[in-house]
């Protein structure tokens, strides 16, 4: 095992609609199959850390998140991608709770459900500055897929390919 790879969904798995609520919105992210499977040939183990606040705000049920997360995760599997864990986050920004990103309550889960990856890199992958922050906060490489913010504190990546060579040429 090489690491893990913790991914934001909406921006950098699939294309970010606005409140996914329905699996036909579904759409990858250009390059992002290739590189996830090349990434898990290469030993990384795959994890999904996204916040979800369309749930509090009404926009959709918690049974519809994971509904829609299910079918991303299964539409995956059929790509030969295997995610092992998903953690999302259904409260609202106001809320302040801690599974949120940039708080790190999802990565202590993580480490009780799988301790062998405790002293492995780490790569965070998002597209916003709470994702860098996220990254950040729990000692993780971060890279900023097509960066929502002026100035993302993280390697900027054009493409999910790019992380691939990034992370070739340096040691995680």
């Amino acid at each position: 095992m090489k690491g893990v790879i913790f991914l934001d969904r909406d921006g950098v798995i699939v294309q970010d609609v606005g409140y996914l609520n329905t699996t036909e919105r579904i759409r990858w992210v250009p390059g992002i199959l290739e590189a996830l499977r090349t990434l898990q040939r290469r030993g990384y183990a795959l994890v999904i850390v996204s916040n979800q606040s369309g749930v509090r705000r009404g926009f959709f049920s918690w049974d519809r998140m994971w509904r829609v997360q299910r079918e991303i995760e299964r539409r995956l599997r059929r790509e030969g991608i295997r995610i092992l864990a998903t953690y999302l986050c259904p409260h609202h920004p106001n809320e302040r709770c801690g599974c949120r990103k940039p708080g790190t309550i999802s990565v202590s889960r993580f480490l009780h459900q799988y301790p062998e990856y405790k002293n492995t890199p780490w790569v965070v992958v998002g597209d916003r500055e709470t994702d860098m922050e996220f990254g950040r906060r729990m000692g993780a490489q971060t890279f900023c897929l097509n960066p929502r913010a002026d100035d993302p504190q993280g390697t900027v990546l054009t493409d999910p390919r790019d992380l691939l060579q990034r992370l070739g040429r340096h040691a995680v």
